[in-house]
């Protein structure tokens, strides 16, 4: 047997344990990429979902707005004693301001043309 042979070859070493070492340390490292992508992708889907939800609402809340715009304008427009100028110009202040909205939109009927005329009158 040659010398050069007898020294690089594996001393009570056969093929198969190496291949089983070898596979092992495949798997693990597949193991480690697989968690980790999987630690990544979560993450990445945890942050859509939270921008997806805030869209979601910023919707809903344009959406509540329009309507209570459409609300102000069907009482106000309803009032014959004003003028178009006045309608336009009293909707504009209740509906830009968030409190007198809050205000008009939980008064009676009787209130909310009060409330308009009073607004109309500059006396607010």
């Amino acid at each position: 047997m040659n010398s050069f042979a007898s020294a690089t070859a594996p001393v009570n070493v056969n093929r198969s344990e190496t291949e089983q070492v070898s596979s092992r340390k495949r798997k693990m490292v597949a193991t480690d990429i697989d968690e980790k992508f999987d630690e990544k992708f979560q993450a990445f889907v945890n942050v859509t979902d939270r921008r997806l939800g805030d869209i979601a609402n910023r919707f809903d809340i344009e959406a509540e707005e329009s309507q209570a715009r459409k609300q102000v304008w069907s009482v106000v427009d309803s009032i014959n004693d004003l003028t178009m100028d006045h309608k336009c110009l009293v909707s504009r202040k209740i509906v830009n301001n968030k409190s007198d909205l809050d205000l008009f939109l939980s008064m009676s009927s009787t209130g909310k043309e009060t409330f308009v005329k009073i607004l109309a009158a500059g006396k607010v």
